[in-house]
């Protein structure tokens, strides 16, 4: 079975989102849910960071809100 440990920088992110589980691990045919919480800390229409690059996809992954 394949297993992948995940972990996430909260310092990539902060301080306007946070993620929980923070750290983990998937396997083969489980689900991991995320909770993201965006809490801007000023007015900005445009809040976006990003977050990880994931290997078997090139393209980072981003969160956004605002």
């Amino acid at each position: 079975m394949f297993v992948s440990r995940f972990e996430w920088d909260p310092s990539k992110f902060a301080p306007d989102f946070t993620i929980s589980p923070a750290e983990g691990y998937i396997a083969q045919g489980m689900d991991v849910q995320f909770s993201i919480v965006f809490h801007p800390q000023q007015i900005n229409s445009n809040i976006r960071y990003e977050v990880c690059s994931v290997a078997v996809r090139p393209d980072p992954v981003a969160v956004s809100g605002g």
